[in-house]
């Protein structure tokens, strides 16, 4: 006799098999949407023009008097067009720190196609003489811009400006933030060849050995004092300010 199946069977196992399809194809389409979604929204954000760095979006705040804005720009410009997503804000801020006048610099995304660059300048507290030009120091004794005409209110220093004698930089530095502001208005320039070697020269032509920045309080008294004597020596040395010398 031969085995028979029933209908009822038959039916329920075509539709197990039916829907078994149907889920496979709604998976194989649901990976083909996901991956059409995720690679049009990588286009969208990383090649597309969509978000592409805008010029006119960029902006720049604290531009100082040691800071080139042409200098920023051009770091800006060889960024236009790039979309926002692939700009290398940390990379940038590497670049425009390294231009002359810039102590610090924040840049950040501003969405959709901008950016916001956030600028410390270097204040220069003094200006040191060249050829023709004038060389600003900031104080930290961080060279902060040239200058092809002398900058006003800047105590002159007759100083190296090469990275190893930053510290004899900083000696006079301290030297000249130590003076009162009458001692300060009377010096003509400031020299130093050694971080224990700072003299002061004057309009009257008088010259102050400091030595190094140390104890600039007390030396100050004492050359203040011997600056008001009837005959003012036209050297003094003050290197050690128990022990002053004059001639």
């Amino acid at each position: 006799m031969r085995p028979t199946v029933s209908t009822a069977m038959a039916q329920r196992l075509a539709e197990k098999k039916a829907m078994r399809r149907r889920l496979w194809v709604k998976r194989i389409l649901g990976s083909i949407l996901a991956v059409a979604v995720v690679g049009s929204a990588t286009w969208l954000f990383f090649f597309s023009p969509v978000f592409a760095l805008d010029a006119e979006a960029v902006t720049a705040q604290g531009h100082g008097s040691t800071i080139s804005k042409k200098a920023v720009n051009a770091t800006v410009r060889s960024r236009i067009a790039t979309p926002l997503p692939r700009v290398d804000v940390s990379a940038m801020e590497r670049e425009i720190l390294d231009l002359v006048g810039v102590k610090d610099v924040t840049v950040t995304r501003a969405w959709p196609t901008g950016l916001t660059i956030n600028l410390t300048a270097r204040e220069p507290v003094i200006a040191v003489p060249g050829e023709g030009e004038w060389t600003l120091v900031d104080g930290e004794g961080v060279i902060a811009g040239v200058r092809d005409e002398r900058p006003e209110g800047l105590p002159l220093a007759d100083v190296s400006l090469e990275d190893a004698d930053l510290a004899v930089r900083r000696a006079v530095i301290e030297v000249l933030n130590a003076l009162p502001d009458s001692l300060r208005e009377d010096t003509k320039i400031t020299t130093a060849e050694s971080r224990d070697a700072v003299e002061s020269v004057l309009y009257s032509g008088r010259v102050i050995r400091w030595g190094n920045e140390r104890r600039m309080p007390i030396k100050t008294a004492v050359v203040l004092s011997m600056l008001s004597l009837e005959h003012q020596p036209r050297f003094i040395d003050v290197t050690s300010p128990e022990l002053p010398i004059s001639r």
